[in-house]
């Protein structure tokens, strides 16, 4: 006989809710924090007031809260520019940057490269291409070509309402374009030197060069750029090759652009800056080991005098190679660092601009923006 089978009752209550446990509980009054008042005290390692923004050892960044108040007429007064190699004939520049924050040494640079506008060609009008280079390919190539002139006497292309599809002419006008024209035909010479050893001795026209296009005024420019008319900024600049029967006929069209839009537009080659290196030598280094020293850095870094100790004469010409601290006896009388307000900037012009123009362009866009965004925040305010 089984045993008599216990009954059980299931209960169906749910587990009471956050907010019903909230409403069931006594209301609790929350103190919230009370805020501390700002400080103006430096960071540990900051003693002299002269380093209230900028200073060899600390960068007051706008972030940073350790000072409320700034004089920043005395932080103007203290930026300094000093032009140490100006190669007009290479194109270059190098100048030092001091007593300015990183962000701003930064955006200087980022501007010359993809803000300072030049001109470039950018439609190409191309009515014979029997090359064996594709249509495309030739006119990606003539973009690229640098045009000397100065893209501050030109407009920024007006948009248009409806854009010409890729068979109609664009309209061209002497405020925003400039022409360039280009027919060259490739033929077998009647008389070759008996000597020739090259092929392209036995062709006229078997190289075009970018010195092969002729500008075509608009308007008055012809008249206007008189003095200076606009060309490429190298005449030897090959573009293809061609062989007898072939020829290339085209109409280049260019515009005013920056280089944030195609690097074509970019009017330099290389910008940048590094901050300039500080070495320190914590002890009298003399004979054999400051001979070991002297190699450890590039070349004019440390120097050798009469009595055999090493003398830091250059640390602007070391290249950071960090080679002396491979040796154990040396890594710990050198200390290697670099100046935090101070900006090593070299600039390598395309050719469009001098390179000392286009560092002035880029302070001049920068300003513009500074200003433009001053406007829009009194708007802003006002409304």
């Amino acid at each position: 006989m089984s045993a008599p089978r216990r009954s059980t009752r299931i209960s169906l209550r749910s587990e009471p809710s956050d907010v019903e446990m909230a409403e069931a509980s006594p209301k609790r009054r929350t103190s919230s924090p009370k805020k501390k008042p700002p400080t103006d005290q430096r960071p540990p390692h900051i003693e002299s007031a002269k380093h209230e923004i900028v200073g060899e050892d600390f960068i007051q960044n706008t972030y940073d809260g350790y000072l409320n108040r700034r004089d920043y007429q005395k932080y103007l007064d203290r930026i300094e520019i000093k032009i140490v190699n100006d190669d007009t004939e290479n194109a270059t520049i190098e100048f030092d940057l001091l007593n300015v924050e990183a962000p701003i040494a930064n955006t200087i640079r980022r501007i010359m490269i993809a803000e300072v506008p030049t001109m470039a060609i950018d439609k190409v009008c191309l009515y014979q291409n029997d090359t064996v280079f594709q249509d495309e390919v030739l006119c990606h190539r003539l973009g690229l070509i640098p045009i000397r002139a100065d893209a501050r006497n030109f407009n920024f292309r007006t948009k248009l309402a409806v854009e010409p599809d890729e068979y109609t002419e664009p309209e061209t006008k002497e405020t925003e374009n400039l022409v360039f024209d280009i027919n060259v035909k490739c033929k077998k010479k009647k008389v070759v030197p008996a000597d020739a050893k090259d092929k392209n001795d036995h062709f006229e026209n078997s190289i075009v060069r970018s010195g092969d296009f002729v500008w075509e005024p608009i308007g008055d420019q012809a008249t206007t750029f008189k003095k200076n008319p606009p060309s490429m900024v190298h005449d030897d600049i090959v573009i293809l090759k061609m062989r007898h029967g072939q020829e290339i006929e085209a109409k280049c069209i260019c515009y005013k652009g920056i280089g944030r839009d195609h690097a074509k537009f970019s009017p330099v080659g290389t910008a940048s800056y590094r901050l300039l290196p500080e070495i320190v030598l914590n002890r009298p280094i003399h004979g054999e080991p400051a001979e070991r020293l002297q190699k450890a850095f590039s070349k004019g870094v440390i120097e050798i005098d009469s009595d055999g100790f090493a003398n830091v004469v250059d640390s602007r010409a070391d290249t950071l190679s960090r080679n002396v601290f491979r040796y154990d006896d040396l890594k710990d009388a050198v200390e290697i660092r670099r100046k935090k307000n101070h900006f090593i900037f070299s600039v390598e012009s395309v050719g469009q601009y001098e390179p000392g123009d286009i560092v002035t362009e880029a302070c001049g866009v920068m300003v513009a923006k500074v200003s433009g965004f001053r406007e829009a925040l009194k708007k802003l305010i006002a409304s």
